[in-house]
């Protein structure tokens, strides 16, 4: 008799536990989805000037310089979670120096399924192919960015582009 009573206080313990692992997991990611957001970043770093345009899109942030310098470009993947404006101190100064700078926005900020990864590389295509005045690409990542830059040039191979890997991961 004491076997079948404390079965369903176990089967509600095993319950609420679940509940409370779950809720956990919840509360968990969304604090970290929402701490790592761009702080410090100086006023006019968005803000288009004499020499830099800023065109922040929905698939992708883009600093155009007004006077250009060759025919060369940079396309940038971010990483992981990190919001494209954390990236405008590093990549504005190159757009400021005459080359246009695309950074492409990850779906959901994290592209956490592959077909996630894939709609960012078609981003990056879309972006190269709507730039048919460049003649040199330098297509660089940061961290799961990488991971994407290096599938590009691995699938890729008519384009005529310098490739940086910063802080990748395994690629596959």
């Amino acid at each position: 008799m004491n076997g079948t009573l404390t079965a369903p206080r176990v089967n509600a313990a095993r319950r609420w536990i679940r509940r409370g692992f779950l809720l956990w997991a919840v509360v968990s990611s969304t604090w970290l989805a929402n701490s790592v957001r761009t702080q410090g970043l100086p006023d006019d770093a968005l803000r288009a000037t004499q020499a830099v345009r800023v065109v922040d899109g929905p698939t992708a942030l883009e600093f155009q310089p007004m006077t250009r310098n060759g025919k060369a470009a940079l396309l940038f993947i971010c990483g992981s979670g990190i919001h494209p404006h954390a990236y405008a101190p590093l990549l504005r100064p190159i757009a400021e120096s005459g080359y246009p700078v695309l950074v492409v926005k990850l779906p959901y900020r994290f592209a956490p399924l592959a077909a996630h990864r894939d709609q960012a590389l078609d981003r990056a295509r879309a972006l190269i192919a709507a730039h048919p005045d460049v003649a040199h690409w330098v297509i660089a990542g940061h961290s799961l960015g990488a991971a994407l830059v290096a599938r590009l040039a691995q699938t890729d191979h008519g384009l005529d582009a310098a490739f940086v890997l910063l802080g990748t991961t395994d690629p596959k």
